[in-house]
């Protein structure tokens, strides 16, 4: 009987850890692409749904949030990679500036902060009150709500032709870097876990998803 309760408790740690590290997929999420000179295609969405309750509480209590969106168009669904385009967001409340920082990381490492202020604020303003709503629905959107961003080169699309291509997005919420992976696969493998060797097992499976992410997928489009 001890060994039955035993075995019944760690599948569900195991069950609520998949659970809490398994990837969301977005249903009928709208990607737009408009094909300017008609060689070199530019992707519209909003992957805003990806900040849950949790995300905006930990952001709101000064707990930076990673953000990660990548965006891959290929030949058909499971095709290969024509082109691709990637940026890293991070968003932080900052208490005495009454406002969310928000840093973007572009093309050669470098950075760019944007500041947006809670409007009209006197002393501190409350997570509940509007004005700092809108500013947090603002910093967000700056990451996660993408305008026409350019998707490859016009030499990337040479040599497509009229061949169907499909984008994907994938939008990552604390996203874990390759590097820190495999420090922490590295770590688990030397060291046990509080209930034994049965979650190891799990772990590498696990360990190096985000805490949350969203993916999907345009129609096919044809190039002009």
């Amino acid at each position: 009987m001890r060994g039955r309760v035993l075995g019944r408790a760690v599948a569900l740690v195991l069950a609520g850890l998949a659970l809490a590290a398994s990837p969301g997929r977005a249903a009928a999420q709208e990607i737009r692409v408009e094909w300017r000179g008609g060689t070199t295609p530019y992707v519209s969405f909003d992957a805003r749904r990806l900040v849950d309750e949790g995300a905006r509480a930990r952001v709101d209590s000064g707990l930076t949030q990673h953000l990660e969106v990548a965006v891959e168009a290929r030949r058909g669904i499971a095709g290969d990679v024509i082109a691709s385009r990637a940026f890293l967001c991070d968003v932080t409340w900052d208490h005495w500036q009454q406002a969310y920082l928000v840093r973007r990381y572009v093309a050669g490492g470098a950075s760019r902060t944007t500041r947006f202020a809670v409007e009209l604020a006197e002393g501190t303003a409350e997570p509940s009150e509007p004005s700092r709503r809108s500013a947090r629905r603002r910093a967000l959107g700056h990451c996660l709500d993408v305008r026409a961003l350019r998707v490859g080169r016009a030499a990337s699309w040479r040599e497509v032709g009229d061949e169907a291509v499909v984008f994907e997005v994938t939008a990552s919420l604390n996203p874990v870097t390759r590097g820190r992976c495999r420090d922490l696969l590295r770590s688990s493998s030397r060291h046990g876990t509080p209930i034994g060797g049965v979650v190891i097992s799990v772990l590498p499976r696990q360990i190096c998803r985000a805490t949350r992410a969203l993916v999907f997928r345009s129609t096919p489009e044809r190039p002009p």
